[in-house]
């Protein structure tokens, strides 16, 4: 597999050491290379959803086929998810493993991104949902593993919000 070494190789490897064989993902530019790779991965099963909450209900229903899953997309597809998270994911006791883009901060070029991505910490807290704002991407590749762990102890969603700067392609 050759990527960057940038987050997408870090969340490749966590995934894949979490014992993640489900992906669901709404595409995203920034995710796109470890969906190129988890594509050509047989390891992995990956489906692409064209909603969030369509994402949420894939995930659980492969959850329910024995899976262990994980969903991939930016946080403002949040708002699009919400409820399923709540009435299926919460109510259901479902240990979703959710890594999301961050947008709505520093970098930010798209102003709609803003409002919604800024209360993306609160609103999950709001739901009592765990999240994690690794800062490198060692940090990611350990918060992934910790993650999922927790999810599968908790019986719970568990949140990563992965930062812009993750992103960047690192100099050698």
């Amino acid at each position: 597999m050759h990527m960057e070494q940038d987050a997408n190789i870090f969340i490749y490897n966590g995934l894949k050491d979490a014992g993640i064989r489900f992906i669901v993902s709404v595409p995203d530019t920034l995710i796109s290379p470890v969906l190129n790779a988890i594509d050509k991965d047989p390891n992995f099963i990956h489906i692409i959803a064209t909603r969030e909450e369509e994402g949420v209900g894939i995930a659980i229903g492969a959850y329910f086929g024995g899976y262990k899953v994980a969903i991939l997309m930016q946080n403002t597809g949040l708002g699009n998810s919400l409820n399923a998270i709540a009435s299926q994911g919460i109510s259901y006791k479902i240990p979703l493993l959710m890594l999301m883009t961050l947008r709505g901060h520093l970098e930010e070029y798209n102003p709609a991104d803003v409002a919604f991505g800024q209360a993306t910490p609160q609103i999950l807290s709001a739901l009592r949902i765990p999240c994690y704002i690794p800062n490198t991407n060692e940090e990611l590749y350990r918060t992934i593993i910790g993650a999922a762990k927790l999810a599968e102890t908790s019986q719970e969603p568990v949140v990563i919000l992965l930062q812009k700067h993750l992103f960047r392609k690192i100099e050698r």
